[in-house]
């Protein structure tokens, strides 16, 4: 009738659960800091390739900024000083040519073939040198419509121009000025006046400072085009780079959970052993407990280890030797007459 109770949860269970929870939670905890301590590592670490690519990005930006300008302040100050040495070239060569000229007046300067070509030169790829004098009234120019007019009329709508020019009246000039296409844009150009020693003549050499400074802009395009590839290929890099430490991590984590999963199976494998050994005694003396309740004193208590299980296995031993002896002595008292 024993057998048949209703049973709560058994001992095996109970140590199964005593022992396997802690151990469930401990696993528990050591993979979510497991977890958490990557998925920080993998964001710190793109973060951190992400701020070095952008360092590195921002410290190109810089050099080609810094390369740039510095060529093409270079090559303005070697075009600044060409288009200086022209004017005081042509203002020279003018000098000579009136010395050997002297009598040569100026309505038959400007009528003299050979000053015309000494006095309007080309400077640069689409630049010229002209000549005016201390009125500034233009004497050589190579639009005719320009000679003979005086360029104070040009203030109004080139003030920059003018302002070089009317410093020229009176010595050696020289700037940056505005000038409009036909297409609507504005380029800048420098200027520089040198007069002609011994007579009101002034020589101006200008043409478009970008002329000078084009290698530059291609050397521009050129290192822009570079830090764009560079810039790419940084980016490649680090993509696969940080890709790879994704891939890694992912793969210890795949074997971290394993060793997780097999350790965790290991021990309930162990534990469970371990509880059915303590809890095997205890089912053997119970069911020797019932068959001694049911009169079966004969039944044999078949443990022998010596902890405290084996202790209560001998104390049921003994208790079956006593029920023997009690019972054959009653036995003994009812055949007496």
């Amino acid at each position: 009738m024993a057998d048949k109770r209703v049973r709560g949860m058994g001992l095996l269970s109970k140590l199964m659960i005593a022992v396997l929870v802690p151990i469930v939670i401990s696993f528990g905890v050591i993979g979510y800091v497991y977890l958490d301590h990557m998925n920080e590592m993998v964001s710190s670490t793109s973060q951190e390739m992400q701020n070095m690519h952008a360092s590195v990005a921002r410290e190109m930006d810089r050099m080609t900024s810094v390369a740039i300008r510095e060529g093409v302040e270079r090559l303005n100050s070697l075009g600044e000083r060409m288009i200086r040495e022209k004017a005081k070239d042509v203002a020279y060569q003018i000098e000579i040519f009136l010395k050997a000229h002297p009598k040569l007046k100026i309505s038959a300067m400007r009528a003299n073939s050979e000053l015309r070509r000494i006095a309007v030169q080309p400077v640069g790829k689409t630049g010229y040198t002209a000549v005016h004098d201390s009125k500034g009234i233009n004497q050589f120019h190579k639009n005719p419509k320009i000679v003979g007019m005086n360029l104070s009329k040009l203030s109004g709508k080139y003030p920059d121009f003018w302002r070089i020019l009317e410093r020229s009246l009176s010595g050696d000039s020289y700037g940056y000025y505005n000038w409009p296409e036909a297409d609507g844009t504005v380029r800048s150009k420098y200027m520089y006046i040198a007069p002609v020693r011994g007579t009101d003549l002034r020589v101006a050499a200008t043409t478009y400072i970008d002329e000078f400074s084009a290698p530059a802009r291609q050397i521009k395009e050129k290192l822009e085009a570079i830090h764009d590839r560079t810039e790419r290929e940084l980016r490649l890099r680090a993509d696969r780079t940080l890709e790879r430490f994704r891939s890694t991590s992912q793969e210890t984590l795949r074997v971290f959970l394993v060793v997780m999963a097999v350790s965790l199976v290991v021990v309930i494998l162990l534990t469970y052993w371990f509880s059915r050994s303590l809890i095997r005694p205890i089912i053997h003396l119970t069911r020797v407990a019932n068959r001694i309740s049911m009169g079966d004193l004969e039944t044999r208590v078949e443990i022998t280890s010596r902890d405290e299980v084996g202790l209560l296995a001998e104390s049921f031993s003994r208790m079956q030797e006593s029920l023997r002896a009690a019972i054959g002595r009653l036995k003994k008292r009812r055949l007496q007459p």
